[in-house]
């Protein structure tokens, strides 16, 4: 993943997010985690994921994901009607309190 540039996924009709925390260890709770795992990217396309709702799924046990970019240059997201958040940070019930709020896209830094 350190060297791919280009970024495509289409058509997966049950994907939910592109990155999982959701299972990494307990141990980690409440630390602010960086997930630097596309440092080259320069595009990223989501096309047709019905079911995506963040590209980085969080749960409620890392609550401080950054998922950094830095060569990022094309976001495309076309068809991915359920996306409320870029990266989801919320627990089930917080995402339900921010579905009435129509959160941003993007988290605030």
């Amino acid at each position: 993943l350190a060297k791919l540039q280009h970024l495509e996924i289409s058509y997966c009709e049950s994907m939910e997010g592109v990155v999982d925390t959701t299972g990494w260890s307990e141990r980690d709770e409440g630390k602010l985690i960086e997930l630097k795992v596309f440092p080259k990217l320069h595009s990223l396309k989501l096309e047709w994921l019905p079911e995506l709702t963040s590209f980085a799924n969080t749960g409620q046990i890392h609550s401080d994901l950054v998922v950094e970019f830095p060569s990022l240059l094309n976001l495309e997201i076309h068809g991915c009607n359920n996306m409320l958040r870029f990266i989801s940070t919320s627990s089930p019930a917080d995402t339900l309190h921010s579905e009435m709020q129509s959160p941003p896209l993007f988290d605030e830094k």
